[in-house]
């Protein structure tokens, strides 16, 4: 069981992980928790926490988290890109999706831009992110059937390096009622914008490889978003 010691490196670790992160009010919550009721973790050679699990003040198991450079890949999944075959199911979950425009939008971006993905052992998608056609990371999805399994943060992290190794900067936009991702995003070091971004998404129906064609169709979504960079 943790001590409620206030050494700084595990107040910290324990706040910022948490959903309901980054406050004094916070800190005091989960140092209650940790000293009141039951918990288990894993400790690293330096006995630094790198996986947890806390209960509540009503016996729920709660607050459970690992940190990301210690999950492990399922061995049922393996690393790959996109391929056109994907489109209609990255259609299916894509927010502004679910029509043929979309979806002629969506195979675009995957046969000109790079992706990347875990695929099961039939080969189907369970996790992706792509690119744009502004060198920005997604759109990107992970099944609910397999979330928390850090395969987002993973991809996220891969995507970010590929662009970085092609010469285009590491960036995102993420919608403002994304927070999962927007934590996601801060965990990993990139750094919230200060403006927000409108978008109004285009279905571009012929992409070269290095400019949009001149066919353009306007898809009448607007969304709201704050764009990531990655720190140098």
């Amino acid at each position: 069981m943790w001590e409620t010691s206030r050494d700084e490196s595990l107040s910290n670790l324990r706040n910022k992980t948490w959903l309901y992160v980054g406050t004094e009010q916070s800190w005091q919550y989960l140092a209650n928790l940790i000293h009141h009721f039951p918990s288990f973790c894993l400790l690293d050679a330096t006995n630094h926490p790198v996986s947890w699990s806390l209960m509540d003040p009503f016996g729920a198991m709660a607050h459970g988290y690992t940190l990301p450079q210690h999950r492990r890949l399922d061995p049922a999944v393996r690393l790959s890109s996109l391929d056109v075959s994907h489109a209609d199911l990255l259609n299916e979950t894509w927010v502004f999706g679910g029509n043929e425009k979309s979806g002629k939008y969506l195979a675009s971006l995957i046969r000109h831009f790079p992706s990347v993905c875990l695929l099961d052992t039939v080969g189907h998608p369970v996790s992706w992110t792509a690119s744009d056609l502004f060198g920005a990371m997604g759109p990107a999805y992970t099944l609910p059937q397999h979330w928390g399994r850090g395969y987002m943060g993973m991809l996220n992290n891969l995507m970010a390096k590929r662009l970085h190794a092609l010469g285009y900067p590491s960036y995102g936009n993420v919608a403002t009622e994304n927070y999962r991702m927007q934590r996601l995003q801060e965990r990993q070091g990139f750094q919230r914008q200060p403006s927000l971004c409108h978008f109004i998404h285009r279905v571009i129906l012929h992409i070269s490889k290095y400019q949009r064609g001149s066919r353009v169709s306007l898809y009448p979504q607007k969304q709201r978003g704050v764009r990531w960079h990655l720190k140098d």
